[in-house]
């Protein structure tokens, strides 16, 4: 419609002073419409689109088979509590956990809606010295509901051999804006809090993917998470967006100069012959 106006405007003059107060409103809105996608490419691998770390927690020794907690309340992340009991006794192990915003190299992504990925980390812990682990943690209500989800949806899957394995996911309170989780574990790793998905069959009927429990756990090791030294990396933009409404925006303020220019060069030539006729 603005070209059409730009192409005509020598039939119906207007004020040159209304152009450019048109051409300044038309290139910001372009140029909000870039900002607002570049923000949105720049986000969100996860909906928590933020790395915080917990406080590392160090012990002289822990003996077996003994109940451990590991409270990770005092920050804010995901991750509220760890409760585990290992198989034997180990001196001076040291366990951390992060809510990671994007993944390590090395990890193949999670193939759906993540709201974040998580990670345990041990020194002289193992998984061969894990009996089982709780994990605690915790996830808006918001995010649920923007996603049309009840909140048995939520799982927490584990990352091994370049699989995400779910694992049994329960409620376990709903406090303010937040609704409480509990997963049990019997490895370290990398973890993903996601929904509960469904596989398609061979047949086209719908079946529940099958949560990992203690008598099929793998006991292999997972590909540790490496340790991350900045808090809050950026994620790397989506590149084909913005490349393309970059080049969107060229074309529309190309259009709108040529026009503009072929205008104003219209009416210098019909200035000049009315001087010319008028001598």
């Amino acid at each position: 419609m603005f070209l059409y106006f730009f192409r005509y405007s020598h039939i119906k003059p207007v004020d040159s002073m209304k152009k450019k107060a048109l051409i300044l409103g038309i290139v910001s809105v372009l140029l909000s419409v870039i900002l607002a996608s570049t923000i949105s490419s720049l986000g969100d691998t996860t909906y928590l689109n933020k790395t915080i770390h917990s406080i590392p927690r160090e012990w002289s020794g822990l003996d077996a088979d003994k109940a451990v907690k590991y409270d990770a309340s005092k920050v804010d992340l995901a991750v509220i509590e760890l409760n585990f009991r290992l198989r034997n006794e180990i001196a001076e192990p040291e366990m951390s956990t992060a809510q990671l915003a994007t993944l390590p190299a090395g990890i193949t992504s999670f193939d759906g809606d993540v709201y974040s990925y998580l990670s345990v980390d041990t020194e002289k812990m193992s998984d061969e010295d894990l009996m089982y682990m709780d994990i605690t943690f915790k996830v808006q209500k918001r995010w649920l509901g923007e996603n049309n989800r009840a909140n048995e949806d939520i799982v927490l899957y584990y990352y091994l051999d370049g699989e995400w394995l779910p694992l049994t996911t329960r409620v376990h309170a709903l406090v303010d804006t937040y609704v409480m989780y509990k997963s049990t574990s019997f490895n370290f790793g990398t973890f993903a809090v996601s929904f509960r998905q469904v596989e398609k069959t061979d047949s086209g009927s719908d079946i529940e993917a099958v949560e990992t429990t203690k008598a099929d756990a793998p006991k292999i090791s997972p590909i540790k998470t490496p340790k991350i030294i900045v808090e809050k990396p950026k994620p790397a933009p989506k590149t084909e967006s913005l490349r393309g409404v970059s080049v969107f925006l060229i074309i529309v303020i190309l259009l709108i100069y040529y026009y503009y220019i072929r205008d104003m060069s219209g009416k210098r030539v019909t200035k000049n012959k009315r001087k010319n006729k008028n001598r």
